[in-house]
């Protein structure tokens, strides 16, 4: 199930950056772009939420500071800042480049793992980390 999910997870990161290159290419602010992608989200979660009640948890709390803290700085850095970047690079450049490098975040992840948890990785992270990122020169290289 957890392979599935992050296909189709996949997948729709890949339909919502192509769908965004035309609206891009019409110079928006991206902060703006981007609120209101996040607008839209935030209406689409509450309709399913009142539309299919109960595939919720029942009983939303808020959570402690910290919590919302770790949250709130992972929101900024993720989609503000990280997804707004990407709108930017869609001005600018094909699709096929700016999603190309920005899928290079799972292998960003890793050393900020290793940094968090102080687990070192398995070995076949690193090599498959190193064969990604030699690929992708590999497509850009000229």
């Amino acid at each position: 199930a957890g392979v599935l999910l992050a296909v189709l997870a996949a997948f729709g990161q890949a339909v919502g950056i192509l769908s965004m290159r035309p609206v891009m290419l019409d110079n928006p602010d991206p902060f703006a772009v981007m609120g209101a992608r996040g607008l839209v989200a935030v209406v689409v979660l509450w309709a399913w939420h009142l539309a299919f009640p109960g595939t919720w948890k029942t009983g939303i709390s808020v959570p402690d500071w910290k919590t919302l803290a770790r949250v709130s700085l992972g929101v900024f850095i993720g989609y503000v800042v990280g997804m707004s970047m990407l709108m930017i690079a869609l001005t600018g450049t094909s699709v096929a480049v700016a999603s190309t490098l920005s899928s290079m975040a799972p292998i960003a992840i890793l050393p900020m793992l290793w940094l968090r948890t102080g687990t070192r990785l398995a070995w076949q992270a690193w090599c498959g980390a190193f064969v990604t990122v030699l690929g992708t020169a590999v497509l850009f290289w000229r």
